[in-house]
């Protein structure tokens, strides 16, 4: 059975299992079958941190010239601000036409406690690390991210000399991938054991209600993934937009799931490796695509989400 069916089977069953066992099955559910998909998560998050800086480091080295480095990081920004701009404005658009949500009561006790923004200064400011282990700890992505692409510029301005580092980063990444390839051969059970007891615990009393509001979010998702993806597939790139989405069905099926980004890159990645997507712009693009945090802040870049 090919792996797409697999993690298709997989969702569905998860789905349609965690309606039937319900709320008042949670305490097996809680036992049995929540430990699995958290293991799973748990295995694929750890290789987060360093299959990105790996990647990052060899991807930049990889574009062989300082000078591709600002033309694919330009291109890179301006299309993750392109897609936010139609990601948000399809939200909008749907939201005032549809007004999903109108007339539902969701009375709640509890107290939301509102952060104070800091400054755009502030905000620059934390963008840049002072300790990547730190950063690691905190589970910072932006910080990571900058620290790897400013040792991989440095090591790719240093010329042949600096061979056995990126050897040795080379080798970090080519682990990280047989270890995430390990541990995709069990994500149909995974996927499965992450959407049980979110089917459980929200049922059908829940959805119901939310219907309306849940499938004006997946409106919005289909418009934006077929029309605005599609097109720039189609258009800037002469690529198959439907081949595309079927190639890549695994880290989509997977963030579904998990709602995880961080935990859905080495998926992706693995996708892109799949497609036969340059190393290099692989690499260098997709780490960009998690959602960074910045300490102290509500600023947060979506711009694949």
């Amino acid at each position: 059975m090919k792996f797409l069916l697999q993690i298709a089977l997989s969702m569905l069953s998860g789905i349609v299992v965690g309606l039937i066992l319900g709320p008042e099955h949670a305490n097996f559910i809680e036992t049995w079958i929540t430990p699995i998909g958290t293991i799973f998560l748990r295995l694929l998050r750890v290789m987060v941190f360093p299959l990105v800086i790996s990647s990052l480091i060899v991807g930049v080295y990889g574009l062989g010239d300082i000078s591709k480095f600002g033309r694919i990081g330009g291109k890179t920004f301006l299309l993750y601000i392109l897609t936010t701009f139609f990601a948000v404005s399809i939200g909008m658009v749907i939201g005032v036409f549809f007004e999903p949500g109108v007339g539902l009561n969701l009375q709640s006790s509890s107290q939301v406690a509102l952060k104070e923004i800091p400054s755009v200064t502030e905000m620059i400011i934390d963008i840049f690390p002072v300790n990547p282990i730190r950063s690691m700890a905190e589970e910072n992505m932006i910080q990571l991210i900058i620290f790897s692409v400013a040792v991989g510029a440095g090591i790719l301005m240093c010329g042949a000399d600096a061979k056995l580092i990126i050897d040795f980063a080379s080798l970090i990444s080519q682990a990280c991938y047989k270890i995430i390839a390990g541990i995709m051969k069990v994500a149909p059970i995974g996927v499965f054991a992450l959407l049980v007891p979110v089917a459980s615990v929200n049922g059908r009393d829940v959805i119901m209600p939310l219907f309306s509001f849940i499938m004006c979010v997946y409106l919005a998702l289909f418009l934006h993934g077929i029309f605005v993806y599609g097109s720039l597939l189609k258009f800037f790139a002469g690529i198959n937009p439907f081949k595309y989405f079927k190639k890549n069905f695994p880290a989509t099926a997977f963030a579904f799931s998990s709602s995880s980004s961080n935990a859905t890159l080495p998926v992706s990645i693995t996708c892109c490796r799949w497609m036969n997507i340059s190393k290099g712009i692989t690499s260098f693009v997709l780490p960009f695509s998690v959602l960074p945090r910045v300490k102290n802040s509500t600023l947060v870049l979506t711009p694949w989400a």
